[in-house]
């Protein structure tokens, strides 16, 4: 039974099988290439991106993904992001996707403190991942995407 898929415009990805992207970059980093970012829908500590992305041979043991298609990707906990065009140089691919648990961008001490709250820092603090796709970055908690289906 397939689970139907909510509109591509709606964010909302309740009911639908989500898998992780950092597990996914980081088991066969060199895979994910970005040709563009078609949609960003931002929202109170969550961000949703829809990417148009190819893929170089296969990504884990199961399931090959296909050559090119639409990812729709959550960002949970989304602290921090900056949403640039895509490179106007960018052929064949475009650059790959990165997925980093350390990086300079991680060390920022504001990205502790709790939204409008005052100064107040989350307890315990929160272990936060960066996903740089092309010129863009996103700092999140966890970064989980389903395959939009063709068609």
């Amino acid at each position: 039974m397939r689970v139907a898929l909510p509109n591509s415009r709606s964010p909302n990805l309740i009911g639908a099988v989500l898998k992780d992207l950092g597990k996914t970059i980081s088991a066969n980093p060199r895979s994910w290439r970005i040709h563009r970012i078609c949609l960003v829908t931002p929202s109170y500590l969550e961000l949703h991106l829809s990417l148009l992305v190819a893929v170089q041979g296969r990504v884990g043991d199961l399931v090959p993904p296909p050559a090119s298609g639409i990812l729709r990707v959550k960002c949970t906990n989304a602290m921090d992001y900056s949403i640039r065009p895509t490179n106007p140089a960018t052929i064949m691919g475009g650059p790959l996707i990165e997925f980093h648990e350390q990086h300079s961008l991680l060390n920022d001490p504001r990205l502790q403190c709790i939204p409008g709250g005052d100064g107040e820092v989350f307890n315990p603090p929160i272990k936060f991942s960066l996903l740089i796709i092309d010129q863009s970055h996103v700092i999140a908690e966890k970064f989980e995407y389903e395959e939009v289906p063709r068609g």
